[in-house]
């Protein structure tokens, strides 16, 4: 009963040669076998290499209750046994799941080699046992029947053992489909007392590969920069995707790369080797040595200073300039070497933007262009000499230059100005005083201003003028608008200024009476006033009569102011003769002092004033009328008669004679005289001094004026007619008037009146009552006024005897 099928392939005769070698498995050594075979299949040879397969490949999956069964490695040859005894098992059974399992763990797409030998011991004829190897089985469930049904259609086998073979063996190959667990299943034909052993020996089977790996490159030499930061390491090189490597039995095994030497300076520019290595699973290495290359590949670097360098026009930039507005670095050189490329701008002086371009070049021949533009301009205004702001001129000469793009215009106050080799000459004459803008614009529109002050005016008097007459002190101003007055000359005298305003007191310190001269008066740019000329005069005119002795007036005709005035001339210092005119005058058509006011004024005002005393001459004889009561004494002279000390002395020693010794006595009159106008009482009063016992007696007399008419000092000049018609308008008046306040008088002092006729009648040869008191009361009587004239009594001041007259 021995029926082998299914994957049965190799006997143990067909083992050819045997390698031994030692495993560590899980660190424990062992005696399981290596071996590498050669054989044919289908012709074709190959090499394989069988190994044996780890300890934790077998496993006893489960026993069978019918045998006392136990699984272990022996140490003698490394070979697992499956030791087992029958006990109270009497048949097999398809259904039966007292089944013997011994598991192993097998790799997907690998090809395994299965020893079995076996024994038994007290056997029987029909006594052995059934193998079926069932592939990729993952369960532990499986019955009898399942076992056998795997084993022929998922790529297993079945095999029986009996009888008394010993040391009998059968191989089996097989592959796995997937990972996973291959069992044995053991079934068995057992009687009592039956016991058997099986040994099983899995092994690995690898075809032996000799070919090398065959490596394609796209290229066989890398460059890096120097100082890179990058390493050639295995997973950069592959990023790289230069190679592919291949195998005939492995594939692809482009991901086997090894670096296998290479001295590498990073750091240092130059080519190293590089030894490259792959090896496939069954050691074929192929290797490919492969260049390095350390270089400078990186462009300098550079920084440009000015992105637009400036020039003034006219002046140039150097080809040194151009070169320092850029600084090149490197990443391996120090030292840049640095080149013009480009220049358009050649030092041009025109204005405008030109480009430039400077090539920076390492020594390893990188280069970088770095370009920047050259602006040629003009931004400084033009020069302007010859007036400065806010200067203050009558005339200049005015240069106007440009140091780059040249003039283009030059205006005052927007009016053109033309140059003539660069200059041209202002004049104060042709433009009007004041500020002035002056402007040059150069060709790039660079504009210069300057504001200057155009004077040609002369400084200027205040205070006085050409028609000025001073008679006092006087401040005068000068005054310049623009420029500062140096000096002018009053009467040649020089005198300084310095000033734009200067005040100047003139007087009597500084002038002189008569005409007085202002000239030279100039301010500092050279105007010259016109000379002014003035008087000055403080002395008024003199008015001197024309003849000698002609200060006072007497006569005893009648004269007019006028005839005064003609009297006398005016003469002035400065002006010679002046006019006289009246100011004021108190002559009368009478007899009496006067005075006429004369006045004189010079053309500057100076004015003279001199009173002139006129004296209307008396050539008549005065007249005073006088009554005497014991209450008042009554005079009638003409209007305005000057009652004078004498004619009060006079009429006091006329009233007293029979009381006075004159001899004896002496009297004064303590009043003093007053002048006749009819209105009031005057009191008068006398002291009478004993001259031999020195007694003195005061008196005082109550005189009222009478006044004549004013017709009654002419009537002698009238004829009957004009006397008869004055006395018709006289009676007229009485008519027309209240009762005389005189006749009311008189008839209250009647005894009075009559009392002095009797006195002066007595004096005259007539009866005279000495003891009659002049305060006694006398009866009035009417009579006849009578002339008396006594040399003893007065005489006017003219030596016109008075008349006194008693009525």
């Amino acid at each position: 009963m021995k029926n082998k099928h299914l994957l049965k392939v190799f006997s143990v005769g067909a083992l050819s040669s045997l390698l031994v070698t030692p495993l560590v498995l899980n660190g424990a050594s062992d005696s399981v076998q290596e071996e590498v075979i050669t054989e044919c299949a289908e012709d074709n040879y190959r090499s394989i290499k069988r190994s044996a397969v780890s300890d934790d490949t077998y496993s006893l999956e489960s026993a069978s209750t019918w045998a006392n069964a136990t699984y272990a490695k022996d140490n003698d040859d490394g070979k697992y046994w499956l030791h087992g005894s029958a006990s109270e098992h009497s048949a097999e059974a398809d259904s039966s799941t007292d089944l013997i399992r011994i598991a192993f763990k097998v790799k997907n797409g690998v090809d395994y080699t299965l020893k079995l030998s076996w024994g038994f011991y007290n056997i029987e004829e029909n006594s052995g046992i059934t193998v079926c190897g069932v592939p990729n089985i993952t369960g532990s469930s499986d019955t009898w029947s399942q076992a056998k049904l795997a084993s022929k259609t998922k790529g297993g086998f079945q095999t029986e053992f009996f009888g008394d073979e010993m040391g009998d063996t059968e191989i089996y190959h097989f592959t796995g489909g997937s990972s996973g667990v291959y069992f044995l299943v053991i079934n068995a034909d057992l009687y009592d007392g039956f016991t058997f052993h099986l040994m099983t020996e899995l092994t690995q089977d690898d075809v032996i590969d000799t070919q090398e790996p065959v490596v394609t490159a796209s290229k066989y030499a890398i460059s890096l920069p120097v100082k890179t930061s990058t390493r050639l390491t295995k997973e950069y090189l592959l990023n790289q995707k230069i190679f592919k490597v291949t195998d005939d039995t492995d594939g692809d095994i482009t991901n086997n790369l090894i670096i296998k030497s290479g001295n590498i300076n990073y750091d240092k520019t130059g080519t190293y080797p590089l030894v490259l290595s792959w090896t496939d699973k069954a050691g074929n290495e192929s290797t490919l040595t492969f260049n390095v290359l350390i270089g400078d590949f990186e462009k300098p670097s550079y920084s440009i200073k000015q992105s637009t360098m400036y020039v003034e026009c006219p002046s140039k930039l150097s080809e040194a300039d151009l070169l320092n507005n850029v600084t090149f670095s490197d990443n391996y050189d120090s030292s840049i070497s640095k080149t013009i490329v480009t220049n358009n701008y050649k030092q041009n002086t025109n204005c405008g933007t030109y480009s430039v371009t400077i090539r920076g070049t390492d020594t390893s021949d990188n280069y970088t262009d770095a370009t920047f533009n050259v602006c040629v301009r003009d931004t400084i205004s033009p020069t302007i000499t010859g007036i400065t702001n806010n200067q203050v001129i009558m005339s200049a000469n005015v240069r106007v230059s440009d140091s780059g793009s040249g003039i283009k215009s030059v205006t005052i106050d927007d009016k053109s100005v033309i140059l003539a080799d660069g200059e041209f000459v202002f004049n104060a004459s042709s433009y009007a005083d004041g500020t002035h803008i002056l402007k040059a614009t150069d060709n790039q529109g660079n504009g210069k201003i300057i504001k200057f002050i155009s004077d040609k005016s002369a400084p200027t008097i205040t205070g006085i003028n050409s028609s000025t007459r001073l008679n006092k002190s006087v401040t005068i101003t000068l005054a310049d608008t623009y420029s500062n007055i140096v000096s002018f000359k009053l009467n040649g005298t020089l005198i300084e200024v310095n000033a734009k305003t200067k005040e100047i007191t003139l007087g009597a310190d500084n002038l002189v009476q008569g005409t007085n001269k202002i000239t030279e008066l100039k301010d500092s740019l050279g105007n010259v006033a016109s000379d002014l000329t003035f008087i000055y005069d403080t002395i008024a005119p003199v008015i001197t009569p024309n003849v000698s002795g002609g200060g006072s007036i007497k006569s005893g005709e009648y004269i007019t102011s006028e005839q005064v005035k003609a009297q006398f001339t005016a003469t002035d210092e400065v002006d010679g003769s002046c006019a006289i005119s009246i100011v004021s005058s108190t002559i009368e058509n009478k007899v009496g002092k006067y005075v006429v006011v004369l006045r004189s004024v010079d053309k500057t005002g100076n004015a003279t004033e001199i009173s002139v005393n006129v004296e209307r001459l008396d050539i008549t004889a005065p007249v005073i009328f006088i009554k005497s009561s014991d209450d008042i004494t009554i005079m009638k002279v003409a209007s305005g008669t000057e009652i004078t000390y004498k004619n009060l002395l006079n009429i006091f020693m006329y009233l007293y004679q029979d009381k006075i010794n004159a001899q004896d006595c002496s009297v004064e009159v303590l009043s003093d005289g007053f002048v006749a106008n009819g209105t009031e009482s005057q009191v008068v009063r006398y002291m009478v001094t004993n001259n031999v016992t020195g007694d003195t007696t005061m008196y005082s007399l109550d005189y009222q004026s009478y006044v004549m008419a004013s017709d009654d000092k002419k009537d002698d000049n009238k004829t009957d007619d004009d006397k008869k018609d004055d006395t018709n308008k006289d009676n007229n008046k009485d008519d027309t008037k209240a009762e005389n306040w005189f006749v009311r008088v008189f008839k209250g002092i009647g005894n009075f009146f009559k009392k002095i006729w009797n006195f002066i009648t007595g004096l005259f040869g007539g009866n005279k009552d000495t003891d009659v008191k002049t305060t006694d009361k006398v009866e009035s009587s009417v009579t006849t006024p009578e002339v008396t004239t006594d040399p003893d009594i007065t005489t006017d001041d003219n030596n016109n005897e008075a008349e006194y007259i008693v009525w």
